[in-house]
């Protein structure tokens, strides 16, 4: 039989696993520093470098927001990310890079897409249903931005359409 620690060993032991894991989470301080760096960055992809770890802070102030009922914060926190990943996926777009050969930035914007896709599914079923349509229109365009990067990133190589050979007279 394994013995147990005490009730009060125990509890002394939360405080320190919290303090031994809270540099890894990231701060709403550390988020805002994040999206400063984010609006003042020029290099497209240096700002989509920056969205994993963005994109991580404002879901966890989304998933914040919906735990609390303050829906209208999470959408709009939730309407902030999805401006980014377009504005940035506009820049990437507009230095004429061929993702597939030169995949920096897309990469890890497609990487900050895909998690928030899968962050979205999870706070969707805490939602009430007069709130899930809002979501539900920001989640199918984000989908529609991460299918647009894979296709990107990883083009499928078809031979040209060739025209069936004519009959021999």
């Amino acid at each position: 039989m394994r013995a147990s620690l005490p009730s009060s060993r125990r509890l002394l032991l939360l405080p320190a696993a919290f303090l031994l894991f809270a540099p890894f989470l990231p701060s709403q301080d550390h988020t805002a520093e994040l999206a400063a760096k984010f609006d003042r960055e020029t290099n497209p992809v240096h700002k989509a470098k920056l969205m994993p770890d963005l994109g991580n802070g404002e879901f966890q102030e989304i998933q914040t927001q919906a735990a609390a009922g303050n829906y209208e914060a999470a959408l709009k926190t939730l309407a902030l990310y999805h401006n980014q990943v377009a504005a940035t996926e506009k820049a990437l777009d507009a230095t004429g890079a061929d993702p597939a050969k030169h995949s920096s930035g897309y990469r890890q914007l497609e990487i900050s897409v895909r998690e928030a896709l899968r962050r979205l599914d999870d706070i969707d079923f805490s939602l009430p249903v007069d709130q899930k349509k809002a979501f539900t229109d920001i989640h199918d365009q984000l989908q529609q931005t991460d299918q647009r990067l894979l296709r990107e990133l990883f083009p499928r190589d078809h031979p040209p359409a060739t025209s069936p050979a004519a009959p021999h007279p």
